[in-house]
């Protein structure tokens, strides 16, 4: 048995999310009936954490079990080749046996892009946040400095049974560059 690792991106306009959820499509949902063809109905995956509807990925990782010969490359040409043109494979990789994407990861990272124009452009409706006002950037980014630092963010979660509502932000920013702003 070993645990092949997956880099995934993902345009998540058409999907509720990245879990498997019924009557709904979801990033999981694609991608397990993807590698389920492949691996004649094995290989369940396991992910660094979940996506909310719409919401895109550039860099999540995700692991699955098998004892399938296949090459990493064999892996990623076969799974590219099976999904949609929203969801691609950009690195396969052998994770150690004991790998858990959630469990396992360091750090997370996202970014917030805000559209901050007077009027929505469409080709950005589904990649930003729109902002039809001045933001007041050096203002945000004190406010920034409030949250760097280990916090308990228990309002903020749905609580499992393993989690802890503590979580430490390493950077907090924003960025103005022409008529977008990245939260980061």
């Amino acid at each position: 048995m070993r645990n092949v690792g997956l880099k995934i991106s993902y345009d998540g306009t058409r999907y509720a999310g990245w879990q498997i959820q019924k009557n709904a499509k979801t990033v999981q949902g694609v991608m397990q009936d993807a590698l389920s063809m492949i691996l004649k109905g094995g290989g369940k995956l396991k992910a660094s954490g979940r996506t909310d509807t719409g919401v895109h990925a550039v860099g999540q990782i995700a692991t699955f079990e098998t004892q399938s010969r296949m090459t990493q490359g064999q892996f990623m040409m076969a799974l590219n080749s099976l999904l949609p043109g929203d969801i691609r494979i950009l690195d396969v990789f052998a994770a150690p046996i004991d790998f858990h994407p959630r469990y396992s990861a360091k750090k997370r990272w996202y970014r917030y892009i805000i559209s901050n124009t007077p009027v929505l452009v469409p080709f950005f409706r589904n990649y930003s946040l729109w902002v039809n006002r001045d933001i007041n950037i050096p203002l945000m980014n004190e406010y920034c400095k409030k949250i760097i630092g280990t916090h308990d963010f228990t309002s903020f979660a749905t609580m499992t049974e393993d989690d802890k509502p503590q979580r430490c932000v390493f950077k907090c920013c924003f960025i103005k560059r022409n008529d977008f702003i990245t939260i980061c």
